[in-house]
């Protein structure tokens, strides 16, 4: 199944957080001084996230991730399907003996005739002679 993406011009009704020039230059500065690689430096601020405004923060890879992560764990516990195979193999197991059953009562049943009728044409006791 092919995923259909559908894009559109900026139309404004998205909102972003207001970003903090200030916050996302201390955030680099910070990474370049103690690594010395902008490029290292961007890409930090690319999985933690760029800092905004007072309190707002534009989520990272890690951040959005851990939701994937998260998300992922709702819908297995929700839709588990070890439950549903755990139901059906009870079931095919009872279905099993049902049928084992079954074979085996007629077996059970005629074993004791047919082992009678062998008796019979011999004699019930020791032959004398």
């Amino acid at each position: 199944m092919a995923t259909r993406y559908r894009y559109s011009e900026w139309d404004g009704s998205q909102e972003l957080p207001p970003l903090d020039a200030d916050q996302v230059l201390e955030t680099l500065s910070d990474d370049l001084l103690n690594f010395g690689d902008l490029q290292h430096a961007l890409r930090n601020m690319l999985q933690r996230g760029i800092p905004g405004g007072p309190g707002d923060r534009i989520p990272g890879l890690r951040d959005l991730l851990q939701r994937l992560r998260s998300q992922r764990r709702e819908r297995l516990d929700r839709f588990d399907l070890g439950g549903v195979m755990e139901k059906v193999r009870r079931e095919l197991e009872e279905l099993l003996a049902l049928e084992r059953e079954t074979i085996e009562r007629p077996l059970a049943e005629a074993a004791p005739r047919a082992s009678g009728s062998d008796d019979a044409g011999e004699p019930a006791g020791p032959a004398e002679g």
